[in-house]
């Protein structure tokens, strides 16, 4: 991970993630002072020292490290996938919390009390999920394979993609008297 301020783009902090000699980009999570950076599987704490930015590891955990997709922060609690699993963690402590398996990279959105999960075989999932338990909605495929790309939410429409196809679902509730 760079960290370059957009004043004067000179580096804060730099922390590059080893894994066998690749490196995958993810956005980080940010909240406030923190960021957890999923492809490192770790969180790190930003701090102002002396007018400028300081990075310090709070933890890592492999167990936590993603491939593709980008992890989501709710009241607290990082919400990713790995290669094959749906996880929660507490990003205070970088523990895994739960972990489901079924959802390979997956990408997850969150609205409305609910995780949208689209994973890389395109099985559309809506989700609740706390740092307790998950529990799945409904599960259908919607895209054909490699469906990387983090679906996007606007109102009730849903946008979501994979390498050959862009798809858009309207998920509001119809109203009464409407048909559909």
């Amino acid at each position: 991970m760079i960290s370059v301020p957009t004043r004067d783009a000179v580096g804060c902090f730099r922390r590059m993630p080893e894994r066998n000699g690749t490196k995958n980009d993810i956005d980080p999570v940010d909240d406030a002072s923190w960021h957890a950076h999923a492809s490192a599987g770790a969180a790190i704490r930003l701090t102002k020292k002396d007018g400028k930015t300081a990075a310090e590891v709070v933890w890592a955990n492999r167990e936590l490290r993603m491939n593709v997709p980008a992890a989501i922060l709710v009241d607290g609690q990082l919400f990713g996938s790995t290669d094959k699993t749906l996880f929660a963690a507490d990003l205070q402590s970088g523990k895994r919390d739960w972990v489901r398996r079924g959802f390979p990279n997956a990408s997850c959105i969150h609205a409305d009390g609910k995780l949208i999960i689209l994973d890389e075989n395109g099985q559309l999932t809506p989700a609740t999920a706390t740092p307790r338990k998950r529990n799945v909605h409904s599960q259908c495929t919607v895209t054909e394979r490699h469906s990387f790309t983090v679906p996007t939410l606007v109102d009730t429409t849903l946008y979501i993609r994979d390498r050959k196809h862009i798809m858009v679902l309207d998920l509001g509730k119809p109203k009464i008297g409407e048909t559909g």
